[in-house]
């Protein structure tokens, strides 16, 4: 059964050695693991690729970890994932190996620079692609975080363009009216949870900017559909809640019947002045002039969606946790924004080059992000 190479940050104040990890035969079945700090490191036989790779279920190389049944870790990791982590991580060091039913095993990094060897390594032995596969029945098999090799080279360059120049200026000013707009209905002068109202401009943002839905029966409707499909992945938990994954295939289907009918739609309309991501989708072309095919649109734009809702609305939170934490910074902050875009409540959309000299907020949100 193969085994998943899984990289994860579990909170801890000990420093941890790395490992390395080396393909060094062609027929994918010998793996070579080094642990440079240690006096006694494992040895045995396996295959990298990545965070998966293809070896036997008693593979000797396998680091530690729990000796619980498999349902019991299984247990543990869906109720209380991070405690389980950082238990594993104080008893067995780094990195631990975590076996659950129904999965291969799993091996967990915690090492900052473990995992940047395992992100900054040979594509051809750490395929993302393939470790990403759990999420196929989310995002669909034609997602570019599940390719790997020339097809996800081709549809790499595809998605790229809309993402470069003057189409990103259109897009901030288009984020900016949408963010303005969300802020000037939150409550003022009493607290409230600021983390679903940021995902909630960061939805609005992806609907109109991605998918380029126009106000109106079918924005109201795709919204609809992709919030409650948010809401199961953003808080359910399938063992709890098994009767709640037969309604997201329900909602997943019709997000994706609906994405269907907008691609063929724009298709139809071809050509036409769309600035959107989907609509630029539709009209791209690769090296040889094929198109996007529907199936392909569609997975991007749920990939999209899913990859850009949670994460950035999250940062986002974080970002304005951490400023309310340091009033100094929050000050310098706002001093910075006065003195570079201004202050008053007629101030347009920031210009490119005034974002780009926000250097001091740039950096606050680096550091948060860090």
């Amino acid at each position: 059964m193969p085994a998943t190479w899984f990289v994860t940050r579990v909170p801890s104040d000990r420093r941890i050695a790395t490992w390395k990890v080396n393909a060094i035969n062609r027929t994918r079945s010998l793996l070579q693991a080094i642990h440079p700090a240690s006096s006694a490191p494992w040895d045995g036989a396996g295959c990298a690729t990545a965070y998966s790779c293809v070896m036997p279920e008693n593979a000797p190389n396998l680091p530690p970890g729990p000796r619980l049944p498999r349902l019991l870790q299984a247990s543990r990791w869906l109720f209380a994932p991070f405690p389980f982590m950082q238990s594993c991580a104080d008893r067995y060091g780094d990195p631990f190996t975590v076996r659950m039913t129904g999965l291969p095993p799993m091996v967990f990094f915690t090492d900052p620079s473990a995992i940047r060897q395992i992100f900054t390594g040979d594509s051809q032995q750490f395929r993302a692609g393939q470790a990403n596969r759990i999420f196929e029945s989310i995002l669909g098999p034609n997602s570019l975080l599940l390719l790997d090799g020339s097809r996800h080279r081709r549809e790499r360059k595809l998605l790229m363009p809309p993402f470069h120049g003057a189409r990103m200026r259109l897009y901030g000013e288009m984020m900016w009216a949408i963010a303005d707009r969300s802020i000037d209905a939150w409550p003022v002068g009493t607290a409230f949870p600021i983390h679903p109202r940021l995902k909630e401009v960061t939805l609005e943002i992806i609907l109109r900017v991605v998918f380029g839905v126009d106000e109106g029966p079918r924005l109201a409707r795709l919204r609809g559909l992709v919030r409650d499909a948010l809401r199961i992945l953003d808080g359910s938990n399938p063992l709890r809640n098994v009767w709640i994954w037969r309604r997201f295939a329900r909602l997943r289907s019709d997000i994706r019947k609906l994405l269907r009918e907008e691609v063929s739609r724009r298709r139809a309309t071809l050509p036409n002045e769309g600035t959107d991501i989907m609509s630029l989708l539709v009209t791209a072309r690769d090296e040889d002039g094929r198109p996007m095919t529907d199936e392909e649109i569609r997975d991007e734009m749920i990939t999209l969606l899913v990859a850009g809702h949670e994460s950035t609305a999250a940062s986002l939170a974080w970002v304005i946790h951490r400023l309310l934490e340091h009033p100094d910074v929050l000050e310098a902050a706002r001093a910075e924004v006065a003195s570079v875009v201004g202050n008053g409540p007629d101030l347009g959309a920031p210009t490119a080059d005034q974002v780009a000299n926000l250097v001091y907020l740039d950096a606050v949100i680096k550091e948060t992000a860090r």
